[in-house]
């Protein structure tokens, strides 16, 4: 499986604001598409990114494993509990 990789014009480690994220509430989307998310708790992370469609059926999300305390650069537009094992996550936009 290949991917395209977006890179911002700055790096995870230049992050200028954050916000957390709690799957499965409803408020859980964030604000605005993230450039990086970190984890405190490494686990599997089921996402929507940037490019995906939310109104395709299925949805065309990704499941990722991420280690903890660590920026990943990822544009996320959706965050869904089913298959999220991960905790403390946050959503870093630089």
């Amino acid at each position: 499986m290949s991917a395209t990789l977006h890179h911002s014009r700055r790096s995870p480690a230049s992050i200028r604001s954050a916000e957390a994220i709690t799957v499965g509430s409803p408020s859980s989307d964030p604000a605005k598409v993230t450039d990086a998310i970190c984890v405190a708790v490494a686990g599997d992370v089921t996402v929507l990114l940037e490019d995906d469609d939310e109104n395709a059926s299925p949805l065309p999300t990704v499941t990722v494993y991420l280690i903890a305390g660590v920026w990943h650069p990822m544009r996320v537009k959706a965050f869904y509990s089913s298959g999220t094992t991960a905790t403390g996550i946050v959503a870093g936009y630089v």
